[in-house]
């Protein structure tokens, strides 16, 4: 039983090139724990990994995922700024037109002259 569970939390072997292609994922959070073990096992113990300075993989990963929760995602907008200065011009260009109605009829009004709208 000791045994079993001793294999269980042994990483697997995974080659050089294989950890090469991994690490943006292992960056990530996407791989499995044991897969992470692996390669953490691997980076620590390969000569070439250690001329590349793949050594820190541990640490970049943390910081790495500190960054990554610090991130907020954007939220979008229902309507573009190019959108709202549009409607904004809209709303003004009418408001204008309300206000040049009544003064032309209150005017009109005024002089007593009928008026044919």
């Amino acid at each position: 039983m000791r045994r079993r569970k001793a294999d269980e939390k042994r990483a697997p072997r995974i080659t050089h090139d294989q950890v090469v292609e991994l690490l943006v994922d292992y960056h990530l959070g996407r791989l499995s724990q044991a897969t992470n073990r692996a390669i953490e096992s691997h980076v620590a113990h390969c000569p070439l990994c250690q001329m590349q300075g793949l050594d820190h993989t541990v640490t970049e990963k943390r910081a790495v995922q500190r960054r990554i929760r610090k991130v907020k995602p954007k939220r979008r907008r229902l309507i573009s700024r190019r959108g709202r200065i549009i409607i904004l011009m809209l709303v003004l260009i009418i408001l204008a037109q309300i206000i040049a109605y009544e003064v032309v009829r209150n005017h009109l009004f005024s002089n007593g002259l009928p008026i044919k709208l």
